[in-house]
């Protein structure tokens, strides 16, 4: 095969969907994809030869869509078309399961993930849902002039530092935050901000729960 032009190499996968304008649709994802599809496969690099498989996969419209690192060896720009054609499946109806390490990839177009550990399903369930699960953030600028105060973490079980200088002090915390904003009331604050948690750090505190780690 790796002598053989993209156009014949993934002409009888294009046979198995039931895409009736497969040459038109493989043309505009190659299109999309910046690829040309006139060069023999052993002359694409790394890159080139990663965007063959997205359009080897997507070509023919089907029902299921299976995704295995699809935008590993891509550069960002191309990265973000391939992310919004995941987009677009997922839009007309098409069942996708994407395989990824990069957690920021799948937050950015699945609805559910699945954490495997050893081998096995721990947790199914929306992505909103698991990182409604981790720790929360809150940043907190105190006025200018006044001392940082010590969190009394034996009145606020659950709370931890995670960064604090001269100004400002950064927390943790899980639950409902009522009793750590009636702590910081009374302390002279410029402003507060909630940094979103993001699907990475949900799930390592996750995986660190399951695994017994903290």
């Amino acid at each position: 095969m790796a002598n053989c032009n993209p156009n014949r190499y993934i002409l009888y996968p294009a046979k198995l969907g039931k895409c009736e304008n497969t040459n038109k649709r493989r043309s505009e994802l190659a299109e999309r994809l910046d690829l040309e599809l006139d060069r023999k496969v052993s002359a694409l690099s790394k890159g080139n030869r990663q965007k063959l498989g997205v359009i080897y996969a997507f070509q023919h419209q089907p029902d299921v869509l299976i995704l295995d690192e699809p935008t590993i060896g891509l550069d960002p720009l191309i990265r973000q078309v391939v992310l919004e054609m995941i987009r677009e499946a997922a839009q007309a109806g098409i069942t996708v399961l994407l395989s990824s390490h990069d957690l920021s990839e799948v937050a950015a177009v699945c609805g559910r993930a699945a954490i495997l550990r050893e081998g096995k399903l721990i947790e199914l369930a929306p992505i909103s849902n698991i990182v409604r699960q981790g720790q929360r953030h809150l940043k907190v600028w105190f006025v200018k002039g006044t001392k940082v105060p010590i969190l009394p973490t034996d009145k606020l079980p659950g709370v931890r530092v995670i960064h604090k200088n001269s100004e400002t002090l950064q927390i943790s915390y899980q639950g409902t935050v009522d009793a750590v904003l009636k702590w910081l009331s009374q302390f002279p604050i410029d402003r507060i901000a909630t940094p979103q948690t993001s699907l990475e750090e949900a799930f390592m505190q996750y995986y660190q729960k399951e695994t017994g780690h903290e």
